[in-house]
C-alpha cells in the first residue's frame, strides 16, 4: 500500500517557507545602528546615533559660571600708644613729682607710632579725649602728619595722608599734665581715653579701625615709672 502526502500539507509547507523568507529579508534590513539601539533600549540606556549631528548647546550648560570673588587680606597694622614720664634711655620727659601729688601737676608724654608692614594706607586717623582734669600743655612733635587738638572738643587728633607699606617714620608726640584734687588721693587716673584709629586699605578701598587701651598714671610701658601712678596727699 503506497502513502500518499496530501496536497494541503505541501501548501502549508510551502506557506511557512515564504513567511520565514520573508522575515529574514525584513530583518536583514535592520541597520547595525538600529540594532544597537534596539538592545541598548532593553537595558535602559540609550547609546548615541553617531551619524546625527550633536547639539553642543544642549551639553553644555547653559548658565554662566560665576566669577571668582576678590578677597581683600586685612593689613598687617601695629599702632602703639603708650604714656611715659623717662624715656627708654633712662631720660627724664616729664616733669614734676612722681608718684602725682594732691595740687601739684606732674607731666607726662604720650606717644602714637604707626607700624605698617604689608599694605598701604590713606586717610590715616587717631583720636583721644583728654579727661576732665588733664590738661593741653601744648607740647607736641609730629614726624610725620598733622597733629591737633581742640579746646573745645578736648579731642587730640593726628592724620597722615598716605602710610605706605613699610617705609616712613610714623610717630607723633605730645605732653599732658595733670593737678590732682583731694578727692584723687589713693587712685589712678586717666591721662588719655576713648583711643581709636580708622583708615583705608588702597588695596580694596576697605575701611580698617580699631580701638587701644586707655593711658593713665600707672605707665605701663615706662620701666621707671610704673607702679608709681597712685595719687599722693601733699606734703
Amino acid at each position: 500500500m503506497t502513502n500518499k502526502t496530501p496536497k494541503n500539507h505541501y501548501i502549508f509547507l510551502g506557506a511557512i517557507t515564504i513567511i520565514a523568507l520573508g522575515l529574514v529579508w525584513y530583518y536583514s534590513q535592520v541597520t547595525v545602528n538600529e540594532i544597537s539601539i534596539l538592545t541598548s533600549n532593553i537595558s535602559g540606556v540609550v547609546i548615541e546615533n553617531k551619524d546625527e549631528p550633536k547639539d553642543e548647546s544642549k551639553s553644555e550648560s547653559s548658565e554662566p559660571s560665576e566669577p571668582e570673588k576678590f578677597v581683600c587680606q586685612s593689613p598687617i597694622l601695629k599702632v602703639d600708644s603708650v604714656g611715659l614720664y623717662y624715656s627708654s634711655q633712662g631720660d627724664q620727659l616729664g616733669v614734676g613729682p612722681l608718684p602725682p601729688m594732691v595740687n601739684v601737676q606732674t607731666s607726662y608724654w604720650v606717644f602714637w607710632e604707626i607700624s605698617n608692614l604689608n599694605k598701604n594706607l590713606k586717610d590715616f586717623e587717631v583720636t583721644a579725649q583728654l579727661p576732665d582734669g588733664i590738661v593741653w600743655n601744648n607740647k607736641k612733635t609730629a614726624l610725620a602728619g598733622s597733629l591737633q587738638y581742640g579746646e573745645m572738643t578736648r579731642k587730640v587728633v593726628w592724620t597722615v595722608d598716605q602710610v605706605e607699606q613699610g617705609k616712613g617714620n610714623y610717630k607723633v608726640g605730645f605732653e599732658v599734665g595733670l593737678i590732682p584734687t583731694d578727692q584723687d588721693t589713693g587712685k589712678i587716673l586717666n591721662l588719655l581715653t576713648d583711643i581709636k584709629y580708622q583708615a583705608i586699605d588702597k588695596s580694596c578701598n576697605e575701611k580698617v579701625s580699631g580701638s587701644l587701651n586707655n593711658i593713665t598714671t600707672d605707665l605701663v610701658f615706662d620701666n621707671l615709672a610704673k607702679g608709681k601712678g597712685i595719687i599722693i596727699p601733699f606734703e
